[in-house]
């Protein structure tokens, strides 16, 4: 009986272990896909990142707009070409994943050519796709405190 109980323990931690392994490498991709944002908002082959790292489901919500990927790479095309933004960092606060779905919260300044500071609270939405993890949504807190209040 004691072997039995040993043997269940054992077999506990082994699960948990590998369980928070896997939390771990996934919370990793999905930080170096966040760096990939501030590239891709900062370079000129930025909609080419953007094709890479959301999925195809994409959709991006703000000022009430919605765009899915194609409209999305249309719009960060036309940011980059008239107005790309001098520097664009992403600190995360906190990413919580489960199981195909992650999200990741945090908050975003960019620094535009006019030397306007934004900072922007922002829900990232991950789904893996094809065992790789890709961005799903974007969403700004602030305006989703707004819709939420009314």
């Amino acid at each position: 009986m004691k072997k039995m109980i040993a043997l269940s323990i054992l077999v506990f931690r082994i699960s948990v272990n590998c369980f928070s392994q896997n939390n771990q490498i996934d919370e990793e991709l999905i930080k170096s896909l966040i760096q990939k944002f501030s590239i891709m908002w900062t370079h000129q082959n930025g909609a080419q990142i953007a094709e890479q790292v959301i999925s195809e489901n994409f959709l991006y919500i703000v000022n009430q707009r919605s765009y899915n990927k194609k409209q999305y790479l249309s719009f960060l095309i036309s940011i980059l070409r008239d107005n790309k933004p001098m520097s664009h960092t992403h600190e995360i606060y906190n990413i919580q994943v489960k199981d195909n779905i992650a999200y990741e919260y945090g908050k975003i300044i960019m620094v535009l050519k006019n030397g306007t500071i934004q900072n922007i609270k922002t829900l990232n939405i991950f789904i893996k796709e094809n065992e790789e993890w890709k961005l799903i949504s974007n969403l700004p807190v602030e305006m989703m405190k707004a819709v939420l209040q009314d």
